[in-house]
């Protein structure tokens, strides 16, 4: 028996590091799509932020709402979803939603006037989705985004404002 305690001990330890080890780290996580979204809201502002994704794809409102802006949509029978107004430009979100003037949001995919509504409309790994306050009669610009990513994260370009060099030189 001296000789086996030994044995069952170094079993006993061995079964409680089996049973007690951790289990095998799940499958590396799968890279997140990214879309840019650039809205203009008329006034010589242009905003560009990207969405990023886990599926195959999102609709255009989900791009707008995962980019942060705060989107407000109007639900037309047997046509979808309008969307009426963005960062609080644009029409109350109501049956005027589109009527009353000839100002709306346009809305662009990848530079083509888009031919389905945003809700219905599917955004792709680096799409570019494009939004104007007007007349519908031309695209925002877009920049050279977005970049690949490796996890959901949503980015917002903003203007930095430099600090000033120190009194007394460099």
């Amino acid at each position: 028996m001296r000789r086996l305690a030994p044995f069952l001990t170094a079993l006993a330890l061995g079964t409680a590091l089996v049973v007690g080890a951790p289990a095998a780290a799940p499958a590396r996580e799968r890279a997140a799509h990214v879309a840019g979204v650039t809205v203009s809201f008329g006034s010589g502002q242009v905003v560009h932020r990207t969405v990023t994704f886990a599926g195959d794809s999102i609709t255009g409102v989900e791009a707008l709402r995962g980019a942060g802006f705060d989107v407000e949509v109007y639900g037309f029978s047997g046509v979808g979803a309008a969307v009426c107004r963005i960062d609080g430009v644009g029409r109350p979100a109501d049956p005027s939603c589109l009527n009353g003037g000839d100002q709306y949001w346009a809305y662009w995919q990848n530079g083509r006037y888009s031919s389905v509504g945003a809700g219905a409309s599917k955004v792709h790994d680096h799409g570019q989705e494009q939004w104007a306050w007007g007349s519908g009669d031309h695209a925002p610009p877009t920049t050279a985004f977005p970049v690949p990513t490796t996890r959901p994260v949503t980015t917002t370009t903003r203007a930095v404002t430099p600090e000033p060099p120190p009194a007394g030189g460099a």
